[in-house]
């Protein structure tokens, strides 16, 4: 493992520098990629676990992939790059895809699997991107992790095959993120987690989903700006959900959740609009694994919707609401209002420290629903100029 440095105000044609936190590696396009050139030229060549930390400016793509190296590369190692925050740092993906390659007949990119790489305090900015859904392409061609960034997905100008995070099976795994998704039908595969996190939907003229099974824990899903009122749920085939928030269209045809195959188990979850929360988007029979603490306000159906027929599952404590759960959600807060507080059957168990005090005094969960992922939802984005 080694610590490398770049710096997005240097301008330099061709790249300048040594790497080092006194002289950075600089370059006016691919500042990365052409980091990753000079680790695999030098001494720290397939080294575990490299950190490439940006010290000042942003940083852009003008090729794809963007990180075009494969496992033979980095021998199946992963590299992470450090940003100075999501209002500091800005990754411009420009009109590119693939942040690294993947080995499949659809993607474009280089032959071989790319090496896995993790984003840490920054903007990922693909507005600009035009992507053909229909042929795979994405951001991700590899198991990706971002922490902490701005994930902006959406280009204005492309209303029909725009902007998937990963469209393979691959995890994508996304903690205390805002995600802005793209016009697309599916992007996150299974086995991807994602934590304290808000993921909102595009006005997308066609259906649109979010996830192929996946966990997912105190997210909130907003899809009040989805013009979409088919019946495909936000999360799809069989998510692991726990204190995630839903918003729906009031009067949507819309699930929170297609139950393509049996796997689902929600706990704790709450939802405002839209037409129930778990249905089978196929008149088929069908089931769930567990749904626990389930609150609903303003849905159609209730919690388990009319299309096809339920085979089985568990279902504890579903409660309808005569009001909004939510503080204001017309003025974008979902913290939860006292009706979603400490109704949670599910106790946190207290245990004993090795000095024989009781470490966890706390046994009652907060709340029904997501109540730390709201503190991303008012940061303005970076404002930035292309060009």
């Amino acid at each position: 493992m080694a610590f490398y440095y770049v710096d997005g105000t240097i301008s330099s044609a061709s790249g300048t520098g040594s790497g080092t936190e006194v002289d950075p590696w600089g370059k006016d396009d691919d500042l990365l990629a052409y980091a990753l050139d000079q680790i695999l030229a030098g001494p720290g060549a397939s080294a575990d676990g490299d950190v490439v930390t940006i010290l000042a400016g942003n940083v852009n793509s003008t090729t794809t992939p963007m990180l075009n190296y494969t496992s033979a590369d980095f021998s199946g190692y992963g590299v992470t790059f450090v940003g100075q925050g999501r209002d500091r740092t800005v990754w411009d993906t420009g009109t590119q895809n693939y942040m690294q390659p993947y080995t499949s007949s659809t993607p474009a990119g280089g032959a071989g699997n790319g090496f896995q790489i993790t984003c840490i305090n920054m903007t990922i900015d693909a507005t600009a991107q035009t992507l053909d859904t229909s042929s795979g392409n994405s951001l991700t061609g590899r198991a990706t992790n971002f922490h902490n960034c701005d994930l902006l997905m959406l280009n204005p100008s492309n209303t029909s095959s725009h902007g998937r995070l990963n469209a393979h099976n691959q995890q994508v795994n996304i903690f205390g993120c805002r995600w802005e998704k793209g016009y697309n039908v599916l992007d996150s595969r299974s086995g991807s987690v994602c934590f304290n996190s808000v993921i909102r939907a595009a006005p997308s003229p066609s259906f649109e989903r979010n996830s192929y099974q996946g966990i997912w824990i105190n997210c909130l899903f907003d899809w009040t700006l989805s013009a979409d009122t088919s019946g495909r749920g936000v999360c799809d085939y069989a998510p692991v959900l726990m204190n995630c928030t839903f918003l729906i269209p009031s009067g949507h045809n819309r699930p929170a959740v297609s139950a393509n195959f049996d796997g689902t188990t929600a706990i704790n979850c709450y939802q405002e609009g839209g037409n129930c929360f778990i249905e089978q988007p196929y008149s088929s029979d069908w089931g769930f694994r567990q749904l626990s603490n389930i609150y609903l306000y303003d849905v159609t159906e209730g919690l388990i919707g009319a299309n096809g027929t339920r085979v089985g599952g568990y279902v504890e404590n579903a409660v309808v609401l005569s009001e909004s759960g939510l503080r204001d959600a017309a003025n974008q807060d979902y913290r939860p209002a006292d009706s979603l507080k400490l109704q949670s059957t599910f106790q946190i168990p207290a245990w004993v420290d090795m000095n024989g005090s009781t470490a966890n005094q706390k046994t009652q969960r907060e709340s029904i629903g997501c109540y730390t992922a709201q503190d991303l939802v008012g940061k303005p984005y970076y404002p930035r100029l292309r060009g």
